[in-house]
């Protein structure tokens, strides 16, 4: 009794989460009518329904995730991995920290476009996203140290202390951390192709009048998130695996004090 009970309630789950088509597509436009699982004999089955579904959710989530920096490599997988649960829970919430990040970071390009190279080149949006997504450290003692956060940064250029000629020595050439960036270009690209190709598939199916699964419905929701995201991630470096640390330029103690006292947070130094 209780196999048979499980059984039924499974199938009206199914039933409420899955809508298919009848024969007839003029009746599909007036009526969409529930079923069970669906075979995938003769066209799309409830398997086929939820692989693509679930597999264009993960690649709008996992793909677009830039996680910050950490000195160890698990506790950047976890924040990886926590920013995923976030994004498959509440996607907008992602989508307006990539917005936030965005920002600060075009704000930090507008504080030092007036510090340029021997080329006549300022701090570009890579650059201060590097900084911003906590890569850049100075050493404390042999084995510790602390994050440089980008208004420090500013800070030591505004006051002298380092000029952007020289960010080089400090690991902010472009090239260095293009080739530290794991950005995946198979990877974008079969994002990109995964989602034209499912969203192409719900429209056809609306040209002719054939009912969205509530699945599909909620899985396209996903789409313009990933898109905006992404548009303001595109700049920021991917799963950088280790910061960039060096050491400070010579400074008094009472400026030293100034200095650190401009970090915003200490919870990310030195961690294990």
């Amino acid at each position: 009794m209780a196999t048979a009970a499980g059984t039924a309630s499974a199938t009206s789950f199914i039933s409420a989460t899955f809508t298919a088509p009848s024969n007839s597509t003029e009746s599909l436009a007036q009526n969409a009518t529930t079923v069970g699982w669906m075979r995938e004999s003769g066209g799309r089955g409830t398997l086929t329904l939820i692989t693509t579904c679930l597999l264009t959710m993960f690649i709008c989530t996992w793909v677009v995730i830039h996680r910050r920096v950490y000195r160890s490599n698990s506790m950047g997988q976890w924040h990886k991995t926590a920013i995923f649960l976030k994004a498959i829970v509440a996607p907008e919430f992602i989508a307006v920290e990539g917005l936030q990040e965005w920002s600060q970071a075009k704000k930090m390009v507008a504080q030092c476009a007036e510090y340029k190279d021997d080329e006549g080149k300022s701090m570009e949006l890579i650059h201060a996203f590097y900084i911003t997504m906590l890569a850049l450290r100075y050493r404390v003692g042999k084995t510790t140290s602390r994050v440089i956060w980008p208004n420090q940064y500013v800070w030591l250029l505004r006051h002298g202390f380092i000029e952007w000629r020289n960010h080089t020595e400090w690991g902010l050439l472009r090239r260095d951390i293009e080739d530290k960036s794991n950005t995946d270009g198979f990877a974008k690209a079969t994002a990109l192709v995964q989602v034209f190709w499912f969203v192409a598939q719900c429209i056809m199916r609306s040209a002719h009048d054939l009912p969205l699964a509530p699945l599909e419905s909620m899985t396209i929701s996903y789409i313009p998130l990933f898109a905006v995201t992404y548009y303001f991630w595109w700049f920021k470096p991917k799963d950088i695996m280790s910061p960039t640390v060096i050491n400070l330029p010579n400074m008094t103690s009472s400026q030293r004090e100034e200095f650190e006292d401009l970090a915003i947070s200490s919870d990310f130094d030195d961690e294990v």
